[in-house]
């Protein structure tokens, strides 16, 4: 448990404006390297997001999510608002494992079935999984105001993640 905890607070603290908001879920600003999983969380929940986000269907490659990230990076160092990833460390939170979307179920089933034959592969740690984003965009220093947008993977409702994600960035 202690190599699990280790390995998720290595890798919050090495990028860059993490938070962490319990329960194994932290907001950080993406990474180059995170294009390929902002694709696939995406492609897994289109049909969940088609209705609140307009911009989805033109948003259908790594490459496209790549360009979106290098923008939020640039509005970021341009101090124009900043918008950040919401992550679940699946070796900390039981909860969102036991509940895997059909993106992950195989996996799932794979893990579930050879955890019998073998328990040491349970104890593999499993990387960070993106189940959304959240940020402040519109920044306007005149009238103090900004727009905030977020989403969330389908699996990932119902536990509070939004909520805490929302009011960290309130807080801020």
């Amino acid at each position: 448990i202690a190599t699990r905890a280790r390995s998720h607070m290595s890798l919050a603290s090495s990028r860059l404006l993490s938070h962490d908001l319990g329960d194994g879920v932290y907001l950080c600003l993406l990474e180059e390297s995170d294009a390929p999983s902002l694709i696939a969380a995406l492609d897994a929940n289109r049909a969940h997001l088609r209705e609140w986000l307009p911009w989805l269907d033109a948003n259908t490659t790594a490459d496209h999510s790549l360009a979106f990230i290098r923008s939020t990076r640039e509005g970021f160092a341009r101090n124009e608002g900043y918008q950040t990833g919401i992550f679940i460390d699946n070796t900390a939170s039981s909860s969102y494992s036991s509940s895997s979307s059909s993106s992950s179920s195989a996996s799932s089933a794979l893990s579930s079935s050879s955890s019998s034959s073998s328990s040491s592969s349970s104890l593999q740690p499993q990387p960070p999984k993106l189940v959304g984003m959240i940020g402040f965009y519109n920044l306007n220093r005149m009238t103090r105001s900004v727009s905030m947008g977020f989403w969330l993977a389908k699996d990932a409702n119902g536990r509070g993640i939004m909520t805490r994600a929302v009011l960290a960035y309130v807080k801020h």
